[in-house]
């Protein structure tokens, strides 16, 4: 099936070139190493906050005459479903009335609870979550394709950072759909600053470029990247929570996740191929997850 190329954005090819993409005046995700201040961001990205019908923050991307819009409104929160789970009966009958949508996609949260955390007690020693990808994708980059290379971008919050959370819900999206994939991601990030959705942030706040909105705000703009290229490679692939992944469709998947990455950043990246271990393993991981992961609590 052809790559659906909505936002003209994807290489459909499999092949790792940069040169198929559109030239555009922005080419989507970001680092937050490459912003030296929230004011600098604010140029980039415009910021909307609104309270009707409830708050919200909307970042616009524009990029032509295209725009990505990336939303984050207030809502049920990561370490509410944690202390739920750790708390008592009455604790969890206030999550039910609190989110019924997260009582009905429960099952599914847990897949997902496992894919982004290394479980070697279910998968043995060298397990594969979403970070180990992140990590082996900046291991590819070659750097003396880089023309201004910044050592601060191979830190935390750098390229890792990025691949991580484009990862995650390009995977989220692919096999479980977009509403749940934004769902979680949008739980994560009002647990992280909940001063995010109304803007009314310190100075401390604002100068933190590590923990602060500069580096909270850039998350939720690549979340929204993930789930659009997720979109794409779900009816590329024809993909399902029932797919059985090979090496074969997992090595499509990485590669044409880092095609992006190189039309997006400007870098060269080396292709991922059947016979690397993490390949297998991950792979194996979904499958075994899809299959059995009611047992894995």
């Amino acid at each position: 099936m052809k790559c659906a190329c909505t936002l003209l954005l994807f290489n459909c090819s499999r092949e790792t070139k940069t040169n198929n993409f559109p030239s555009l005046d922005h080419k989507g995700i970001l680092l937050t190493t490459r912003f030296d201040s929230f004011e600098e961001f604010k140029k980039e990205v415009k910021i909307e906050y609104y309270e009707r019908p409830r708050s919200c923050v909307e970042l616009i991307q524009r990029y032509k005459d295209r725009e990505l819009v990336s939303k984050l409104c207030e809502g049920l929160k990561e370490s509410e479903i944690t202390d739920a789970n750790n708390g008592s009966i009455l604790d969890k009958l206030s999550l039910m009335v609190k989110s019924p949508y997260f009582i009905a996609n429960r099952y599914d949260m847990l897949k997902i609870w496992l894919l982004a955390r290394n479980r070697p007690y279910y998968f043995g020693n060298g397990d594969i979550a979403f970070y180990n990808v992140a990590v082996a994708m900046q291991d590819n980059i070659r750097k003396e394709t880089i023309k201004d290379l910044q050592t601060e971008d191979f830190s935390e919050k750098g390229y890792i950072n990025t691949f991580n959370h484009v990862i995650s819900q390009a995977f989220m999206t692919a096999l479980y759909g977009e509403k749940l994939a934004d769902f979680i991601a949008d739980t994560h990030e009002r647990n992280k600053l909940p001063e995010l959705i109304t803007g009314e942030f310190s100075e401390t706040q604002i100068n933190d470029l590590d923990e602060g909105p500069l580096d909270n705000y850039i998350d939720v703009i690549n979340n929204k990247w993930g789930q659009e290229l997720g979109k794409m490679l779900r009816i590329k692939y024809g993909i399902n929570r029932y797919t059985i992944w090979d090496q074969k469709l997992l090595v499509s998947f990485l590669n044409d996740l880092q095609s992006y990455f190189m039309w997006s950043l400007d870098i060269q990246m080396k292709a991922f191929s059947e016979q690397d271990p993490l390949v297998y393993k991950f792979a194996t991981k979904i499958n075994k997850i899809n299959l059995h992961s009611k047992g894995m609590m």
